[in-house]
């Protein structure tokens, strides 16, 4: 049975976790070459406040970088926004809002992200990250994030699901905790 103090419980957690997420990716934020200025090989990042105080952090590349390098270090950003997916699944599992033969209650706010959290945990979790257009599954799950969060098709990779931080996975945290929220007025 969730009463209101496992409810909040599970929301610090689930916060906790969107800090963690968002100070790594900070570190990690997506670069284009443009971002680092001319003859300098450093990517000064500030984290005020996320795990309590404020970091300066300064990345300096190992001689010289260009698109493949920055390419590369895109991969990290790509890698954290794949890997809090999972991690967000498995504490919405733990605590037994998905999974197995647990339905997702298509009147409670926040399920259709609730939902995209399950389907995409499912091909994050078992394989590389990248979409197979040939399998209607995923081809429809990567149609149905862009349609979902308003994403710009052009500007998308079609070989890796969308997943920007800020447009998607901030958002896919809000439905899971707007479920958690409101899923005891269903039960």
């Amino acid at each position: 049975m969730t009463n209101k103090r496992n409810i909040d419980e599970i929301i610090e957690q689930i916060e906790n976790l969107r800090k963690y997420h968002k100070t790594t990716r900070r570190v990690f934020k997506r670069l284009n070459i443009e971002d680092i200025a001319e003859n300098d090989t450093f990517i000064n990042t500030t984290l005020p406040g996320y795990i309590g105080t404020k970091l300066n952090i300064r990345i300096k590349f190992a001689g010289e970088y260009d698109q493949n390098t920055i390419g590369r270090y895109n991969e990290i950003a790509r890698y954290l926004n794949q890997n809090v997916i999972i991690r967000l699944y498995a504490l919405m599992n733990h605590h037994k809002f998905v999974g197995d033969n647990i339905p997702i209650y298509h009147k409670v706010s926040g399920w259709k992200e609730l939902d995209l959290v399950r389907r995409l945990r499912n091909i994050l979790a078992h394989k590389t990250g990248t979409v197979d257009h040939t399998d209607t599954d995923e081809d429809r799950l990567f149609d149905e994030i862009i349609q979902q969060f308003n994403l710009p098709k052009d500007t998308i990779d079609p070989r890796h699901f969308p997943l920007p931080s800020d447009r998607v996975i901030m958002k896919l945290f809000d439905g899971c905790i707007q479920y958690v929220n409101n899923i005891h007025k269903f039960k």
